[in-house]
């Protein structure tokens, strides 16, 4: 059993912390996944407080079977303000897929930002990935950018592709490789 399977690794500075997600975040995260502009291009979230208390208990569980990992981001004096997660790829085990919603207070703060390359850090060391690949809808203008701004390559255009959950649509296809995170 790998260490990070016992406990996530914290990321602070003083602007927030990343760290494990927690059932004290769902009812924060539950505020943020009310608003079509934060979810209109995700899977459909968990709607209720008690649905997304049991997401949160399935994400740390499989944190313990080594399968996924979601750190919530939590602004400095604010409760958590989204999250980002990693799930291992099928057939891959050294590669990463990687999901993120911010709540939109938080956007344009710079907090996503640095909470994704701490995450990325985690996640080249911690997690021993050797490259972390995600999907986000053309239609995504912002996902898309946050991606590219990070250092992901694009890799092309999935036309009509199904996502982890089975949506289906056009998808921008990113990698991000280990460097300086």
């Amino acid at each position: 059993m790998n260490e990070w399977q016992h406990a996530l690794p914290v990321y602070r500075s003083d602007h927030l912390t990343l760290r494990e997600i927690e059932i004290q975040d769902a009812e924060s995260l539950a505020h943020h996944l009310a608003h079509d502009d934060v979810t209109r291009h995700i899977s459909p979230p968990p709607t209720t407080l008690a649905a997304i208390e049991h997401w949160i208990e399935r994400a740390r569980a499989k944190r313990r079977d080594g399968v996924r990992v979601c750190f919530a981001i939590v602004p400095q004096a604010k409760p958590a303000g989204g999250f980002i997660q990693f799930w291992r790829l099928p057939d891959a085990d050294d590669a990463w897929g990687i999901g993120f919603v911010l709540g939109r207070e938080h956007w344009g703060t710079g907090i996503f930002g640095e909470a994704a390359r701490a995450a990325l850090g985690i996640a080249f060391s911690t997690l021993e990935a050797k490259r972390i690949e995600a999907i986000c809808l053309v239609a995504n203008h912002r996902g898309n950018r946050a991606l590219e701004k990070l250092g992901a390559v694009d890799i092309g255009i999935a036309l009509q592709t199904a996502d982890p959950d089975g949506n289906v649509g056009d998808y921008k296809k990113w990698e991000f490789h280990k460097k300086s995170y």
